[in-house]
Order: structure tokens, then sequence, then C-alpha cells
């Protein structure tokens, strides 16, 4: 009896163990998935994404479910973050923060450019070629130049156009040969640095050229006949009155035909007519019409010596009310003292409108307006306005089949000089178009005539 009940217990014993081990496995205890801490909560990977002009670090984390994670986000130089977004995230500075995650998620980021574009981009005309400047940018580590036949260039589709070219890798300044001279080219420039790539600069056009070389030397005086006791305007030589004025130089020359010019002009002088782009007009034997286009011939802007080199001037109609009215007077005033001669002058006292009525607020003006495609204009010096006088003339003494719109009253006919009176600093050299030259006080109203180059 004994020895059964024993056997009873070890067979009911065994199977409490079996039920207890059945009772475990039923809870989740098994290979991978319990230890003797419990259960393990599930992982899930945070996978990146990044647009061109930055990274995000790591690249991909794996994280518990229920809690959340931190990347860091980067921008290269000439970039900035745009947006980072994902895994119901929000960004500090740069450093990304994940919502709770819950499910494998991903973070983009996204970077704009920074890179400042160049300022200042200018053109300057040569044979078959333009040179170009601008100023520099910060970080930028190269520039791209885009030029093209038409205007309004966008640097993102210039390949779009039959004729648009890119030029990479370049700086400031910088030469494009091998263009087709009187073909007006646009461009712009752009900053690089890495891949990013800024903006496009101001446009700016010009037009290639054959190189002007100017004849040399000074204009002769204009008079191309000779005279004897009492009468003017016959021809060279006279009997009794030799060697006379007339019988010599580019004006003689011009007499007899014999004289080659570029342009045309009286006597001796040799003119071209240029627009408001700078170019030689293509019609240069057309009167002058207020009424008429530059297109057809009948109107222009300056006038450009062949002898000197200088470019002048022209002046606009009388009570037209625009910048270059040739009733316009002024002052003169300058304030640099190495050419005022130690006295500035009088500031605005002049009759106008457009400018503060002075020889340097005009001056000031027509740059701004970039008169015949330049900013270098300047109150000629006394030589250099003496030199469109022509004293073959009566009233007006300069040819004014090239220089229309002279000052409507032969009283008033007179131009301010940049050259001071040596021996009285408040006056200056005048040369009116009536006789030669005289000295005026600088707090006159007297006409201006802008020049530009050097002789």
């Amino acid at each position: 009896m004994h020895n059964i009940t024993t056997h009873s217990r070890a067979i009911a014993k065994a199977s409490l163990v079996a039920t207890f081990s059945t009772f475990l496995v039923a809870c989740g205890s098994g290979s991978g998935d319990s230890g003797s801490g419990g259960s393990t909560p599930q992982s899930f990977t945070v996978s990146t994404t990044v647009g061109i002009g930055g990274s995000i670090s790591p690249a991909n984390r794996s994280v518990q479910s229920g809690r959340a994670t931190t990347f860091t986000v980067t921008a290269d130089t000439g970039y900035s973050i745009g947006n980072v977004s994902g895994c119901s995230g929000s960004l500090s500075g740069n450093t990304y923060t994940t919502g709770v995650v819950t499910s494998a998620c991903t973070v983009s980021a996204s970077f704009v450019v920074t890179l400042a574009a160049p300022e200042n981009l200018i053109v300057t005309p040569g044979d078959a070629h333009l040179s170009f400047s601008w100023d520099g940018v910060a970080d930028a580590t190269s520039y791209n130049l885009y030029y093209d036949t038409v205007p309004n260039i966008a640097p993102v589709n210039y390949a779009a156009s039959n004729t648009g070219v890119m030029v990479q890798n370049i700086t400031s300044p910088y030469t494009l040969s091998g263009l087709t001279n009187g073909t007006s080219y646009y461009a712009v420039v752009t900053a690089v640095v890495n891949n990013a790539e800024s903006l496009a600069s101001n446009e700016v056009s010009a037009t290639p050229e054959s190189s002007f070389v100017a004849i040399g030397g000074l204009n002769d005086t204009g008079i191309d006949w000779c005279a004897n006791i009492g009468i003017n305007n016959l021809d060279c030589p006279v009997a009794d009155f030799p060697g006379q004025d007339g019988e010599f130089g580019r004006d003689a020359d011009a007499r007899a035909g014999t004289l080659s010019k570029i342009g045309s002009g009286a006597a001796g002088f040799d003119y071209s007519k240029i627009g408001a782009d700078g170019k030689v007009l293509a019609l240069q034997n057309v009167a002058w019409d207020e009424n008429g286009t530059e297109a057809d011939g009948s109107q222009w802007s300056c006038v450009r010596d062949n002898v000197t080199g200088l470019i002048w001037e022209v002046k606009q109609a009388a009570g037209s009310g625009e910048l270059r009215d040739t009733n316009h007077t002024y002052t003169w005033y300058n304030t640099d003292s190495s050419m005022n001669g130690g006295n500035a002058g009088t500031q605005n006292g002049g009759t106008c409108v457009g400018s503060d009525c002075d020889t340097q607020g005009f001056v000031s003006a027509v740059n701004d307006q970039g008169l015949c495609g330049a900013n270098d204009w300047r109150i000629p010096s006394v030589s250099e306005l003496l030199s469109t006088v022509n004293y073959g003339y009566a009233y007006p003494m300069i040819d004014s089949n090239y220089f229309p719109n002279i000052a409507p009253h032969w009283f008033s006919s007179q131009y301010w000089s940049s050259t001071p009176f040596a021996n009285n600093s408040s006056s200056v050299w005048i040369v009116p178009y009536r006789f030669g030259l005289y000295l005026g006080s600088k707090n006159e109203d007297v006409h201006v005539r802008l020049v530009r180059a050097g002789q």
C-alpha cells in the first residue's frame, strides 16, 4: 500500500511540472522573445534622404518603438537649410528631433542656395572681343558667364537658345574673344562654389567694333580761304599776300581734295555721328531733323572727332525740357581741389531741369544716364573746347552740320571749360562760338558741352 501511494505522488508531481512548462510557453517565453528581464520592445529603422547642398548625419538609425531620435543637418558652403521633415519631427538649429517612432519612417532635407549674385557687372567692347569685370562674391571659387545675341538671359535655360553660350570657371576680369564686330551681345555672370550657383548678375550689353585709332594731332583752324587787305573768302594764294593760314595744313589739303578722312566735316575737320548706343551711325550724310530718328540718320546723340579722338555731347532741342536741353545753363562748380584752382565755385546757380544746375551736377546726371553707352563724361579743358572752334565761320563758329542745337542766341553761345584762370581762382576760361576766348566768373550762367576720351 505504501509503494502504490508513493508511485501515485510521483506521477502527480510530473504532471504538475508539465502543466507549468506549458503555462510558460503560452505566456510568451521562447527563443529570441524573452529573457530573464521579460519581453524586448520592437525596433524600427529611421532612414534619411537629402537634396543637393548638404547632408544628414547619421544616414540612418535603428530606434526602439516608442522612442525619439536626433539627426544633424549640415548645409554646404553657399547653401542654407531649406526644409526638413518626416517622422513627425522638428528642427532646432541644425538638429532634427523625430517624434515618437512607432514604425519605419524617413527624414528628408532640402537646401537653398545662399551664395550672393555678383554685382556691378561692367562690359567694355573692343575689336572682336568684350571685356568684363564685376565685384567679387564672398565664398565664391569661380564664376560662370552666360552670353547671347538676345536679351533677358536666364542661366537656368541658356541651353534652350540657339545662340546662348556658357563659359565656366572664370574670374574677374575676363575677356571674351572671337566675337563678331557689329553684333550686339548680352551677358550675365553667376558665382559658383562647390555645386552651388548664385542667381545672375545685372545684364549688360555691348557691341564689338573694329578698333578706332584717331588720326592724331590737332585740328586746323577751319580757315581754308585767303584774303587781301579788304576782302575775305578769296581763293588761295592771293598775290601780294603770301603765306596765309589757308595755304597750309589740313584745311589746305581738304580744299585741294587730297585730305583722306574717316568721316566728314568742313575744311580739315573730320567728324562721325554716334548713336545713343555708342555706335557710329550707318547713315552719316543725313541732315538733322527734330522729328527724325537715329535709324534714318536724321538724329544722333554724340559726335566723334576723328582727329583728336574726343567724343562730344550733342545738345537736345531748345525748350525740350530734357536733361541736355540746349537752353540750360549752369554755374561752375567742382569740389575736386586738384581741379578747381582752390575755389569750388557756385553750386546749383543756373537754370535747368534734371540735375543740379551746376557743372558737377550736370556731369553726374549725364553719367548716370549713360549717354552714348558711356559714363566717363566730363567738362572739357579749354584746349579741348577750342579744338571744336572753326575760325573760318562767323556765328556759330562750329560745324552745325554735326553740332545742331547751338545755344539759340549768338550772345549766349558760350560754354564752360574745366580750366580755372591761374591768377584768379574765382574765374574760369569760357569758349564762346561767336569769338575766341574769355574769362568768366564761376557764378555766371553758362552753357555746357560735355566730352569724353582723351586727346
